[in-house]
Parts: structure tokens; C-alpha cells; sequence
């Protein structure tokens, strides 16, 4: 299949700028997502928001890997733009392994009187006691970061039909403290990232 372009040329001036708004964005989504960590009933929106600031870290790289500094003008490829997985991919492989890798779990409000075990993944599950409410972790298995972020994207943020457990999804859980630390680690790659890489562009 014939790889689609961008219908605009980009200068690089442009391309630099481009990078440049997609550091600050993510810079943005990391300082929302410690204002929402803040606050119990939005605990699963700052792990989302961190999540799409790993995807515009992506995009970062991806717009900055165009420019070889020969050109007048750019033709951009489309999925650079369109195919959120791949900037979610390139954003985490640009990372430390343990950036992405977030103990994730569910949030479960309302209890029953009825024990319940609940699949997490296809891997991984959690036993909910009887009138138990809270967050809940499988602890006994290591997550897949790649599998488990692009999950958890638009889980953080929807509901959805969960066919493992024929439920409607559990709102999600995690370790707070660790995703606080995670985003303070990711905000400071992103100053070494944009002073020593992103000017060499």
C-alpha cells in the first residue's frame, strides 16, 4: 500500500515548531494530570491524561525524525497525524521501561454480598471480597505496558460493554504515588529532551 502524506509541505521552521507545541503540550497534560491526582473522584483522568502525553511525546519524535535538514519542503506522512497506537508506541519505546509501566487496577464503589472474581486482562484478574468496596490490583502478574496502555487510553476516560466479565467496565485504579512519581521523572526527561535534543533539529 502506497504510504499517504499529509496534503500540506512543511518547512522545517514548521517542523520545528511543531515539536516544540508538542513538548509544551505534553508538558500541559502532565500539569493536569498532578492537579487531577489530587482528587480521589479523578484519579483515573490523570492516568489517561498521562497516557496521551506519552502519545504527543510520540508525536515529537515522529516530526522530528522527518527533518534531515535538506529540503525546502517537507511531505509528512499521514500517520504521523492519524494512527494514535504508533505515536502511543514511539512515545513509550523513547522512555525508560518503567515510565509506562503503571500497576493498574479497577475501582469498585458499591459492594455486594457476594464475592467476585474479575478479569483485568486476558492474564490477569482480581478477587473482590463480599462487602468490599475500593481499588483492587493483581499484584501476581506483570503487567504488559504496551498491551495495557493502549487499553487504558480511552478506559480512563469511557464506558464501555467489558465482554470478560459481561459487565459494563469498572472504573479504573492506580497507585497514585507511583504515578506521581512517573510524571515527575517524565517531566524532567522532557527538559533534558527539549534543551539537548529538540535544538539539534
Amino acid at each position: 500500500m502506497a504510504k499517504k502524506y499529509h496534503p500540506n509541505s512543511f518547512t522545517e521552521q514548521q517542523l520545528r515548531q511543531g515539536c516544540a507545541r508538542c513538548i509544551d503540550k505534553v508538558k500541559g497534560l502532565l500539569n493536569s494530570a498532578l492537579i487531577l491526582l489530587d482528587h480521589k473522584e479523578s484519579q483515573q483522568y490523570s492516568l489517561g491524561l498521562y497516557i496521551y502525553a506519552i502519545e504527543e511525546f510520540g508525536k515529537a519524535i515522529m516530526l522530528k525524525r522527518q527533518v534531515d535538514g535538506k529540503r525546502a519542503a517537507y511531505k509528512i506522512p499521514n500517520f504521523i497525524f492519524e494512527n494514535h497506537e504508533a505515536k502511543l508506541l514511539e512515545g513509550l519505546k523513547n522512555m525508560p521501561a518503567a515510565y509506562g509501566a503503571i500497576l493498574r487496577g479497577i475501582r469498585i464503589t458499591t459492594s455486594s454480598n457476594k464475592a467476585l472474581r474479575i478479569k483485568i486482562d486476558s492474564d490477569r484478574e482480581i478477587i473482590r471480597g463480599a462487602n468490599t468496596t475500593g481499588n483492587f490490583f493483581d499484584t501476581t502478574n506483570t503487567p504488559n505496558c504496551k498491551r495495557d496502555i493502549i487499553l487504558l487510553k480511552t478506559g480512563c476516560f469511557y464506558i464501555n460493554w467489558d465482554k470478560r466479565n459481561n459487565t459494563w467496565n469498572y472504573e479504573v485504579a492506580t497507585d497514585t504515588s507511583q504515578l506521581k512519581d512517573k510524571i515527575e521523572l517524565f517531566r524532567d526527561a522532557l527538559n533534558k529532551f527539549k534543551c539537548i535534543q529538540l535544538n539539534k533539529l
